[in-house]
């Protein structure tokens, strides 16, 4: 190669630099422990042949709010599972503090979401 192929590298531009980096976040997934969790079992309508009983489990989850945004449930072992789940199903209804329902979502949390305002809120999933 000859040396007109090469670019020259100046040394004189590679010094110390003060810089200032900054984040801003616009999302946040926090992680909630169910305050309430309930496995019973169904009906005796609700087995599977020849003798196997179904379950029904129902979390419910109790969370703050602390101004008006936009949420959207997301069980990861669940996520986008519905017919390759053990879980005959998976529903969630979301209800403020004067027990109003705001919103129901299932397997599929990317088509689901919610607009709330600053409050208390209980989550079940069931």
């Amino acid at each position: 190669m000859s040396s007109a192929t090469l670019g020259a590298v100046q040394l004189a531009a590679l010094r110390p630099q003060e810089v200032q980096p900054s984040a801003q976040l616009k999302h946040i997934e926090p992680v909630y422990r169910p305050s309430d969790s309930k496995l019973v079992p169904l009906t005796a309508r609700d087995v599977i042949p020849p003798s196997r009983q179904i379950y029904q489990l129902i979390n419910t989850y109790t969370f703050h709010i602390a101004k008006a945004t936009e949420v959207s449930p997301i069980v990861p072992m669940l996520c986008d599972m519905l017919y390759e789940s053990e879980f005959e199903s998976q529903m969630w209804m979301l209800y403020n503090s004067c027990k109003q329902l705001m919103a129901v979502g299932d397997a599929y949390p990317s088509k689901y979401s919610a607009k709330v305002e600053k409050g208390e809120y209980t989550l079940r999933l069931g």
